[in-house]
């Protein structure tokens, strides 16, 4: 039997320890309060009512928050429902009604979209206050008391994954925490070379792959070093040496204005 994905993430901090984990617009993140803030924010959905089962939709351009909901929402023993924010409001009213999902966290960017689509869930924006619409802010969710691991099945349901809809109504994907544990375990087998720990992830993480290389950092043997990567935002051209380490970058709504994001807790 397997971790759940829960569990493995509580693993991956006992075995690589503390170290800076995450930068965003400037500001270094460390895997031990990314952690913290993970677990309290599961505690959070436990207190919003989020049970074990049910369905969170995470529909937000790139940031940490992405990344923190995964995490907090398979502790709670929920199930991750990724939708990238350039869906248009039918398609995620599609999503959210098929996948009976009882909340849906949004960026102030996306809370129009959730908004115009009649979302009838509770809607927690993550950002610094709360704009009309929206239920709850996902920092108010963070100050709740920790939230155990929640014990999942090999079979257990960890994330709904949506097809693009090109032959008709989109599809959810049911994913296990076996199967995206096994898949992350996978690519980091195939992806690790000693001393290289960085990965540059040029797709949203709603897209699977993005979700699959979330998991993947969990698997991680040593701990990032913060060396040099480049960072390029389609259609422009122009290369940044970033030498500060792991990076998530906002990915611009417009599909075909994507910016590279490089995710990573270590290789």
């Amino acid at each position: 039997m397997s971790l759940s994905l829960g569990a493995l993430a509580e693993a991956s901090l006992e075995r690589l320890g503390d170290h800076r984990s995450l930068e965003f617009e400037s500001t270094w993140h460390t895997a031990a309060e990314l952690h913290d803030r993970a677990v309290r924010l599961s505690g959070g959905f436990a207190g919003l009512g989020v049970r074990p089962g049910d369905r969170v939709v995470v529909c937000m351009t790139n940031c940490p928050e992405v990344l923190l909901a995964y995490q907090a929402i398979w502790r709670a023993g929920a199930v991750a429902t990724p939708v990238i924010s350039a869906v248009t409001p039918a398609e995620l009213r599609h999503i959210l009604r098929d996948a009976e999902a009882v909340a849906a966290i949004v960026s102030p960017a996306s809370l129009p979209l959730a908004l115009a689509a009649g979302a009838d869930v509770r809607l927690v924006l993550a950002g610094e206050e709360l704009l009309p619409g929206a239920d709850v802010l996902l920092g108010e969710l963070e100050q709740e008391a920790p939230g155990p691991v929640v014990g999942r099945a090999d079979d257990d349901l960890a994330a709904l994954l949506y097809t693009g809809g090109t032959t008709g109504r989109s599809k959810g994907v049911a994913l296990t925490h076996a199967g995206l544990d096994a898949a992350g375990a996978a690519a980091h087998a195939v992806a690790y070379s000693p001393g290289r720990n960085r990965g540059l992830l040029p797709l949203p993480l709603a897209h699977v792959y993005g979700l699959m290389v979330s998991v993947s950092g969990l698997h991680a043997v040593e701990q990032g070093r913060g060396e040099g990567a480049v960072q390029q935002e389609a259609g422009q051209g122009e290369e940044q040496d970033d030498t500060r380490g792991p990076d998530v970058r906002q990915q611009d709504p417009q599909p075909a204005h994507v910016v590279a994001a490089a995710v990573g807790r270590g290789v």
